[in-house]
């Protein structure tokens, strides 16, 4: 989302009015951004699929509870966020448990709470979960989390292929053999595959669910298990950089119609429950990131703004998470003065951290001068701020987070 976007669902005027009263470095919130884009994804599902949102985007207890009023149910990966997100309201039946590496107390929790699925991705995780309900004489919620091979695969950040998650077309057959001859302790609920991440291309979206769906329908053909819910994962991008170009939902929502009416589809239960996982699409647009300018510094080719927050704040900015090339967020300066500068002014802008890799904007070119004591917000940060940000390098301060 570009700022002018952001501005006509938060005028400017009224960010500049919350920021006049926060504390730096931090996050903002709003939740009419977060609603506005629930109300995008729900149209362009047709009410067809449920929405569950990955809590690693922002496990942020206000933005948790925020969702779980909205009926969106929750995709967690560690003991941490699901605990988070039954203390935030998210019922246990919408909740899924995803990850490669569960502890057997993680199991346990979640068997203890009845959640929806605990999606295996492991032969001894499947081993382990029998071992946990003959022990304790429950029953757990069990899916399989496929891993297969994706032909021309090259994203940024691989989530399939040769990759620690998920199970492999064998493996898959085996685990599946596993609950089928454990039916007393473990209920099948389907399959999960999240095939991609930060995704802005619709068409190659959909066609790896698909590729979920054909091995789903593969895998149980000669089995006495059935199908109740295939869970797509999430990978629906935003768009960050100006070269970018948004998801188009308007497509995303004509293949997913043609997917539901698809003959493939129809080889499953009319029954089925299909599920998208989205995270940074519901929340990454909703969050600005506030940092206050220090100093101005006069390197020898660059002018710095030394800022109070930068990359233990904010890893994204400063090109992590996965970034191949290292470009700028969309961002906007807030300054009193609003003084306009004859050809420009540009500058980088680096965080407090005496480590040169704390530049988070380099070669802004700005109408108005900046100067110490003004703020520069960075849109587009409601996903993997704090959570994934080494927050505790150099002792700093560590973020302020609030919710409008």
């Amino acid at each position: 989302m570009n700022k002018h976007d952001f501005y006509a669902l938060v005028p400017k005027a009224e960010l500049k009015q919350v920021i006049d009263d926060y504390q730096t470095p931090g996050y903002i919130y709003f939740k009419k951004v977060l609603h506005h884009q629930i109300n995008r994804l729900k149209t362009a599902t047709h009410g067809q699929f449920d929405i569950h949102y990955a809590l690693k985007a922002n496990p942020n207890p206000n933005m948790l509870a925020e969702l779980a009023s909205q009926g969106i149910g929750a995709d967690v990966a560690s003991e941490g966020e699901l605990t988070r997100a039954l203390a935030a309201g998210f019922a246990p039946e919408k909740i899924e448990y995803s990850g490669p590496g569960k502890r057997q107390d993680e199991l346990t929790l979640a068997i203890d709470n009845n959640i929806a699925s605990i999606n295996i991705e492991n032969i001894k995780e499947a081993e382990k979960i029998v071992e946990i309900c003959k022990a304790s004489g429950q029953t757990a919620n069990v899916g399989v989390r496929l891993n297969p091979t994706l032909e021309n695969e090259r994203s940024g950040m691989r989530m399939a292929g040769d990759t620690p998650f998920g199970l492999k077309v064998e493996d898959a057959k085996v685990a599946l053999k596993i609950i089928e001859d454990n039916a007393d302790v473990l209920n099948f609920t389907g399959f999960h595959g999240h095939l991609a991440s930060q995704e802005l291309d619709a068409d190659k979206l959909v066609a790896k669910y698909a590729v979920v769906i054909e091995h789903a329908i593969a895998l149980t053909k000669d089995t006495s298990l059935t199908v109740k819910k295939i869970n797509f994962g999430g990978g629906l991008g935003i768009k960050y950089f100006p070269n970018q170009t948004d998801l188009d939902l308007s497509l995303y929502a004509d293949n997913l119609k043609k997917l539901i009416g698809s003959e493939m589809l129809s080889q499953l239960p009319k029954d089925i429950k299909l599920i998208i996982e989205p995270g940074r699409f519901l929340v990454g647009e909703s969050g600005v990131f506030v940092t206050q300018i220090l100093y101005r510094k006069q390197a020898f080719t660059k002018e710095f703004l030394i800022a109070d927050g930068g990359l233990s704040a904010n890893y994204v900015l400063a090109g992590g998470m996965g970034q191949v090339i290292k470009r700028n967020f969309e961002l906007d300066v807030m300054t009193e003065k609003e003084k306009a500068v004859e050809g420009g002014f540009k500058f980088d802008v680096a965080g407090p951290l005496c480590t040169p890799q704390d530049i988070i904007a380099s070669n802004v070119d700005s109408d108005v001068e900046v100067d110490e004591g003004d703020y520069i917000v960075f849109f587009n940060c409601g996903a993997y701020g704090p959570s994934a940000s080494p927050i505790n390098f150099l002792s700093q301060k560590v973020p302020a987070e609030i919710i409008i």
